[in-house]
């Protein structure tokens, strides 16, 4: 619950971020344990590669348009980094892994009833005549302050939720867990974003499910979207932000052709057009690029976004690979594999629209896509090593 953005001043003008804090003191605690026990701090599988990568943003952020904009970023960028590889340093049995996606879960229900709870107190002050008309006060945003951000941190939770329903061994369980991912996908629903609606669909194509199990979650869905839609009727407004992002990946090609190798800097996209008018419309400065990949392509440059591509890719084949495995040995596993795989696909579809490079929790999901299979086809007790 704690990756949440929280921040506060203690001091007229200066911001602290919780998360900023919890990050260092986990480095500080992994550092002395590792050092008190006289063990050897071991990377894990694949992160030669994701050090390699971290090394060329390094380079990209250097030759930036705006070097400050850029080390700050990949400051930013290198916290979730370094989140990632104590994860996979430190989940080395099942129950640990297990307990991590646990409070994972119990996180994303917090989050969504916050959100419900918003939601009941918006809808009880709106004015009846806005409703049928679209109107960006209505999107629940809880504690991320972004509707968007809050839709694309529960969808792969909801996928977690969904595993959980099989998983559980009474009915009671399963009520209760049912209920948590209704609860978790009213919240997504109720935030209006379509790339969360897209990830929801997603999930329920990809999950563990019985298929009479996810004729019930369409038709709760249903109901759900029948229920939100007399909101979101007017989508005049809303189809200017669709246009806005098509754009962006039609204007990628020749934005990179002047700067392929390195990028133009992270955190530049905005200011490209004060550097290259002729390269960006007038109505597209200023704003960002509001997707990973043309984040990665465009402000790193080709060589970080084929490295990062490279990373992506291994990471989704080896989910299939141990799922297909799995299968044969281990049915429950098999359902967790199943849930993350699906979480997985849902995160790279929801990365069309979003950027969460310097995100935390985009950082927490990869480590637990990338260390669950190591944990699942060794032994309980063996340890994960490099």
């Amino acid at each position: 619950m704690v990756y949440l953005p929280l921040h506060f001043e203690v001091i007229q003008g200066v911001r602290l971020v919780v998360t900023d804090m919890l990050v260092l003191v986990l480095i500080g605690v992994v550092w002395l344990r590792t050092i008190l026990e006289g063990r050897i701090f071991r990377f894990g599988f694949g992160s030669g590669w994701l050090l390699l990568w971290m090394t060329v943003l390094l380079v990209s952020s250097a030759l930036s348009l705006n070097p400050t904009v850029s080390v700050n970023m990949w400051i930013r960028v290198v916290k979730g980094v370094s989140v990632f590889l104590i994860l996979c340093n430190q989940i080395r049995t099942r129950l640990q892994l297990d307990r991590l996606v646990l409070w994972l879960i119990v996180s994303g229900l917090f989050l969504a009833c916050y959100g419900l709870a918003e939601s009941v107190t918006r809808f009880a002050l709106i004015p009846w005549d806005v409703v049928g008309r679209f109107n960006n006060w209505i999107r629940v945003t809880t504690f991320v302050s972004q509707s968007n951000e809050t839709a694309w941190y529960l969808v792969p939770i909801f996928s977690l939720a969904m595993a959980a329903i099989r998983l559980v061994g009474n009915r009671w369980g399963r009520f209760l867990w049912g209920g948590g991912a209704v609860a978790i996908a009213g919240c997504i629903l109720l935030t209006f974003s379509r790339g969360g609606w897209i990830g929801l669909l997603v999930v329920w194509i990809a999950a563990p499910l019985t298929k009479k199990s996810k004729v019930a979650v369409l038709a709760g869905l249903a109901v759900l979207m029948r229920f939100v839609a007399p909101f979101r009727t007017n989508l005049m407004a809303r189809s200017v932000s669709v246009e806005r992002k098509i754009v962006r990946y039609l204007l990628t090609p020749g934005l990179a052709a002047h700067h392929p190798v390195w990028g133009y800097g992270l955190g530049t996209y905005k200011s490209i057009g004060n550097y290259y008018p002729d390269l960006i419309p007038q109505d597209y400065r200023g704003r960002y690029s509001h997707s990973l990949y043309i984040t990665l392509i465009v402000e790193t440059g080709m060589i970080s976004a084929i490295l990062f591509g490279g990373l992506l890719g291994t990471i989704g084949l080896r989910l299939l690979r141990t799922l297909r495995l799995l299968k044969i040995r281990s049915p429950s596993d098999s359902v967790m594999a199943q849930s993350l795989l699906a979480a997985f696909l849902a995160i790279v579809i929801l990365e069309l629209g979003h950027s969460n490079l310097p995100v935390l929790m985009f950082w927490v999901l990869l480590a637990i896509f990338h260390i669950a299979p190591s944990v699942w086809v060794s032994k309980p007790a063996e340890e994960i090593g490099g």
